[in-house]
């Protein structure tokens, strides 16, 4: 590359890497020079977001012209906002695409809508064509979806179902009305043929009839991470799907994603499902428990130590309740400035530590981008 100039390959690349995502940066970049190219293009292509008809002509165009840079493109983002028809820009993607991405490792779609992200979410027809469309991509080992509904469970079984090498699979805010039509040999007589490694259902589980069949058809041996949504225990799925985790050999990490503001109705729900996922780690007996903060807004820094404080009572009854004297080990997610952790785990520790847990682990996740974290109380 540039060693000629008195650095390494490897510190050049680490500077180009660093300026990504800024597409424009890095288009700067390709034209600095020849060796500069290389890297530069990588870290262009290597994830391509979609977010209206004319990226997508623009992108395709490309890639006929240098189908070498189709092998570079390792995430693929699709997102068009409400005043496109998104189903018409998903439909489009799959096609102009399909073989043509031979790197292709993840895929994301997101039709979140302007307004609330909770209860806001665009229709999207994974249909068997649909699902034709998605076999075209076998080399997909992780697809999230976001801000969605399906028209049932079976069409996103059916598109899980196309995709060999799939390991991870996320559901935000995702829904449907209707489990669908199962076939015969769906539920095989051998459980377990789906090889996820990791599941996140952080979406309404009442409006997602049929979900615990996903659990029931995923592998025992290699289901290692589960997400849940702190609502989740308030759904009579949770019971069905808690049968097979139990049953999971190697599940090492069970995350609670806590989605709601903090008040009366959310402490229940969320102790609802820790006495549940708490009641699966003590049997399972070496999987680790996630309180995860990190994706909700709250008024406060006093909001989620009030949360955390309602949730230690809720753990160390439990714990009485069946007679056992503490839990091993817990990991507490926080979304703030990396100098605030001092200050979490001075407020949140105490109502752990020792009675509750015997190694408590705070992880806090800063703000995207280099944003400062602010709290509505004005504290920074």
């Amino acid at each position: 590359m540039l060693e000629s100039d008195g650095l390494p390959t490897e510190i050049w690349e680490a500077i180009i890497d660093c300026v990504w995502p800024d597409q424009e940066a890095l288009q700067q970049c390709a034209l600095t020079c020849h060796g500069w190219l290389p890297r530069s293009r990588y870290n262009l292509y290597r994830r391509v977001s979609i977010l209206v008809p004319k990226q997508l002509s623009k992108l395709s165009r490309r890639l006929l012209t240098s189908p070498e840079e189709a092998e570079l493109v390792q995430e693929l983002l699709l997102a068009p906002p409400d005043l496109i028809k998104p189903q018409q820009v998903v439909d489009a993607a799959f096609a102009v695409f399909a073989r043509r991405l031979p790197c292709l490792t993840k895929l994301f779609v997101n039709l979140l809508l302007h307004g609330d992200p909770v209860h806001s979410r665009m229709t999207l027809d994974l249909s068997l064509r649909m699902s034709s469309h998605i076999a075209n991509f076998p080399t997909l080992t992780h697809v999230s979806l976001l801000h969605l509904a399906l028209p049932s469970f079976m069409a996103l079984a059916r598109t899980i179902v196309a995709l060999p090498r799939l390991t991870s699979l996320r559901l935000h805010n995702v829904s449907w009305n209707t489990v669908g039509k199962i076939p015969p040999d769906f539920l095989s007589t051998e459980p377990g043929w789906l090889n996820l490694e990791s599941i996140t259902v952080t979406s309404v589980w009442d409006s997602m009839p049929g979900i615990s069949l996903l659990f029931g058809i995923t592998s025992r041996r290699s289901l290692k991470s589960i997400v849940l949504d702190s609502y989740a225990a308030t759904a009579p799925e949770f019971s069905h799907a808690s049968h097979f985790i139990l049953e999971c050999a190697s599940l090492d990490t069970l995350v609670i994603h806590n989605t709601w503001p903090a008040h009366a109705g959310n402490f229940e729900a969320f102790g609802l499902t820790l006495t549940g996922v708490l009641n699966i780690v003590l049997l399972r007996g070496h999987a680790r428990l996630v309180l995860d903060f990190a994706h909700v807004d709250y008024t406060s820094r006093q909001d989620i130590v009030l949360v955390a404080s309602n949730l230690a009572l809720v753990m160390q009854n439990e714990l009485l309740r069946l007679g056992r004297s503490m839990l091993e080990g817990l990991e507490i997610r926080i979304w703030d400035n990396s100098d605030r952790s001092t200050w979490w785990q001075a407020e949140i520790g105490p109502h752990f530590e020792g009675v509750v847990v015997r190694s408590l682990t705070m992880t806090v996740c800063e703000g995207w981008d280099g944003d400062v974290v602010r709290y509505e109380d004005g504290a920074v």
